[in-house]
């Protein structure tokens, strides 16, 4: 019984990230939507990448003059053009 408890554990948090990944979804993609994105759904999932590796960066090596908005600019125009 006690093994179970971390699979346990596991399939809560996971339930809890996934409620929070879509209600943050159901402000994004309409958001992506009115920028002009062909598909919301997956540029979310892409933007949320993309945040995700630059936080992951910064964290693993800080970086005063760490600036995201050229790289997330950049893909939000990748979404418009294709």
């Amino acid at each position: 019984m006690a093994g179970a408890l971390p699979e346990v554990r596991r399939h809560r948090v996971r339930g809890v990230a996934e409620a929070a990944r879509a209600r943050l979804a159901g402000w994004g993609e309409p958001l992506l939507a009115t920028l002009g994105s062909a598909d919301p759904p997956a540029h979310f999932r892409m933007l949320l990448a993309l945040v995700d590796g630059l936080l992951g960066n910064q964290l693993a090596s800080p970086d005063a003059g760490f600036d995201p908005e050229p790289a997330v600019a950049t893909l939000l125009r990748g979404f418009r053009t294709g």
